[in-house]
This record gives structure tokens, sequence and C-alpha cells, in this order.
């Protein structure tokens, strides 16, 4: 495994009292060996900074030292995509930050992609301080669970949740390739489509997030029928606003949520996106849907309590999922939870 050989490599530059400080897949190369994978080597140690001491086994980098080198006002020295984020905001960083840009390296060996990467300097800077990592499962399903646990605490936003130190890190990919975990089973395994939907969620956050969007549907169902029942108890030209409004709504949200839910199923590598896109409109939807369930019940409160009790608790759990639940279960679906 290849990620074993960058972390050796880290190790012991680490152990002479070295931080590379600009580790990346450009200062990588692959030279020939034995086999035909080759050998791995870290190259370009031009931004080099030797730390006081070398590095003790189990000894906490922040001990040590911490290196503070502006080459420009408010930049540190390196290549902002593989800076740590205590780098981009006050340009000091030790071990943990190269073991981060070598978390990094390893995620794009996995996946063929960044996770921050923006379309400038800004926003790549806005992602790697405020998000988290996709987990490498929605680029590749068949990816161990261990290479991602492995990868995503390299890549913790505080250093002191990050590997300590590379040893630390090369030890849990040394038992990794020794006994690779396999892909979660049911991903190895066929899945029709209905299976994908309405299987079991388990302590999948993605399957919590798909049955979240089959509720959503099934609430509007509920609402268009006691929108129903209200157009029956109520006469007049606002009711019947109401109501055309309540199954309009309904009718968008149900058709935004389905298509989320069937366009993860069969693709689960672009969801972000489709997410994101989409998540002003149901929000949006949401918040509408449990504002007309309010203004219902406040019509028939009088004539008709049952009624306007159900649609009040209605409208309420409504607008809390739209402005709280929803968007939480669409980042845990999007960025994983650990």
């Amino acid at each position: 495994m290849r990620g074993v050989q960058l972390a050796d490599a880290l190790a012991a530059a680490h152990q002479q009292g070295v931080l590379h400080r600009d580790l990346k897949p450009e200062n990588i190369m692959v030279l020939p060996g034995d086999d035909c994978r080759g050998r791995m080597k870290i190259l370009d140690f031009g931004l080099a900074r030797r730390m006081r001491r070398p590095l003790l086994e189990g000894e906490c980098p922040s001990t040590v030292e911490t290196v503070t080198e502006l080459t420009v006002p408010g930049f540190a020295a390196g290549t902002i995509a593989y800076m740590p984020p205590e780098q981009l905001e006050s340009g000091q960083v030790d071990a943990r930050g190269d073991i981060y840009a070598l978390g990094l390296t390893l995620y794009e060996l996995a996946t063929g992609c960044h996770p921050f990467r923006g379309k400038d300097a800004e926003s790549t800077i806005a992602n790697i301080l405020a998000q988290a990592a996709p987990p490498i499962g929605l680029h590749d399903p068949g990816a161990p669970a261990e290479l991602d646990r492995i990868v995503q605490k390299c890549l913790r936003k505080r250093p002191a949740e990050r590997y300590q130190s590379a040893r630390e890190l090369l030890a849990d990919l040394k038992s990794f390739r020794a006994n690779p975990a396999p892909a979660n089973s049911s991903r190895n395994e066929p899945q029709s489509l209905l299976w994908k939907l309405f299987g079991p969620a388990g302590p999948n956050p993605y399957r919590l997030w798909e049955i979240l969007r089959l509720k959503a549907c099934l609430r509007c169902a509920l609402l268009v029928f006691l929108a129903w029942q209200f157009r029956t108890d109520r006469s007049g030209a606002w009711s019947l606003v109401l109501f055309f409004s309540a199954v309009l709504c309904c009718a968008i949200q149900t058709l935004l949520s389905a298509l989320l839910v069937i366009a993860g199923a069969a693709d689960r590598r672009n969801l972000p996106t489709y997410t994101q896109r989409l998540a002003p409109w149901l929000r949006g939807i949401g918040l509408a849907n449990g504002l007309i369930a309010i203004l219902m019940a406040a019509f028939v409160a009088e004539s008709h309590t049952i009624l306007a009790v159900a649609l009040t608790v209605l409208g309420i759990f409504v607008g809390f999922t739209a402005l709280v639940l929803k968007p939480a279960m669409d980042r845990a679906a999007i960025y994983g939870v650990e």
C-alpha cells in the first residue's frame, strides 16, 4: 500500500526534526522498484523547516515547536489547497500539519479528486475552514470503511483531534494493510433500487437522510388530506386559495424530494451537488407548507377544534423540519458523521 510508504517517509523526516510544510501529490514521485508498483518518495523540501529537536516517539508535536513562516503578509508558505486550517488562520504549523496534507494526498489517491478545491483560492480556503471531507465511499462505494476512518482522522480541523505523530498514522496504515477491512457487505451485494430506497437505515447517515425525505413525502400527503378537510369545512375565496396553495406546495415538495432520493440511490457520487442545488427550494417550500397549515388552523379554530389542532401541530413540525432537521441531515448525508 503506497500510503504506508508515504507515512513511513514522513515519519522518518519528523524523527530527524524536519517539517516538510508542502506535502502534496506534485511533490511525490514513484521510483522504479523490485515490484511493478515501484517505491514512493517524498520530494521538494524547499519549504521545509527544522524543529528545535527531533520528535520523540509518542510526543505531542505542539510541545516541541510551532513554526511560523510568512512569505507575504497574511499567507503562510506552502500550497493553499494542502494547508491545514491552523496554517491558513494563523500561519502556524507543526508536524500535524504535514499529517493533514498527507491525509489529503491519501484522499486523492483513493478518490481521484480533492475534497476542498474550489473555483479560486478564496473558495478553496473557505471550504478547508468550514467543510468536512465527504466520505470516500461517496466516490467509491467499495472503499473499506477503515481506510475512510484513517483518512478522516488525518483531516480533522483541530490538530489535537488528528493523529499526533506520523508513526501513529503509520501503525494504523500497516494494520490496515495486514488486515484490510472489507467494504460494507451491503455495498458488495447487488441491491435493487427498492432495497436502496426502503431498506433498513442502521447507523448510516445517508439512509437516515433517505428516510427523512420519504417522511417529508408522507407529511405532504397528510397536509393535502387535512387541507381537503379544511376546504369542506370552510367556504369562500380565502379557503380556496389556501387549499390550492397547500396542494401546489406539497406537490412540488414531494416531487423534489422523490427526485433527490432516486438520484441519490442511482448516483451517490453527485449527491452533494444535487442536494446543494435543491436545498434552498425545499427549505422555502417546507416553510411555506408550515405557514399554510397554521393559517388554515386559524380559520377553523372556532368551528373545528380537532382539525385546527392537527393543522397546528403539523405546521409547526413541518417548519421545524425545514429549518433545523433537514439541513442537519443534509450535512450528515453529504459529509458523513463519525
